[in-house]
């Protein structure tokens, strides 16, 4: 098995001290150093690493030689950043016509407002005709799945899509 160039970059925020690489291996930067006032190896003070699911902790040592919890997955990712450029590829055409996304993120239910039985108005949601009336979008769409006869004084109606 022959061993691979591996590239070590700088700890963010631990830039004198840890090295780390795309796999989550620390290491010092230093041969020794200095605890309690003795050169000791660094491979003496190996840092901890705890997995957790898909997410990798170590706990290592600063400066003031206290413990902290360095979350490396998310460090590999600020520090290495998407190795390869992201392909986007599309299984269907994209049609020229879109459809109307409202905040959620999809297609809105038209709507028909009808008094004494002539329509008035349509609306893309029901959330625009219940802000157009002053009213809640549930009622106008109890109204027009016929839960209810009428609201705010007027009739609803499923907008079809046939002509």
């Amino acid at each position: 098995m022959t061993k691979h160039n591996v590239d070590y970059r700088p700890l963010i925020g631990y830039e004198d001290m840890y090295e780390i690489n795309r796999f989550c291996r620390i290491r010092h930067k230093l041969p020794t150093i200095l605890c309690r006032g003795i050169q000791v190896p660094s491979n003496e003070h190996k840092p901890e690493i705890v997995i957790k699911g898909k997410v990798t902790y170590a706990i290592i040592r600063d400066k003031d030689f206290k413990n902290r919890k360095v979350n490396l997955t998310l460090m590999v990712k600020n520090i290495f950043g998407r190795q390869r450029p992201i392909e986007v590829k599309h299984n269907k055409p994209i049609k020229d016509f879109v459809k109307p996304i409202n905040k959620r993120g999809r297609a809105g239910i038209a709507v028909e407002q009808f008094e004494d039985g002539k329509p008035i108005k349509v609306f893309a949601t029901f959330t625009l005709a219940a802000i157009a009336v002053g009213g809640t979008s549930v009622k106008i769409s109890d109204a027009a799945y016929g839960k209810i006869k009428s609201y705010a004084g007027y009739k609803w109606k499923i907008k079809s899509n046939k002509k």
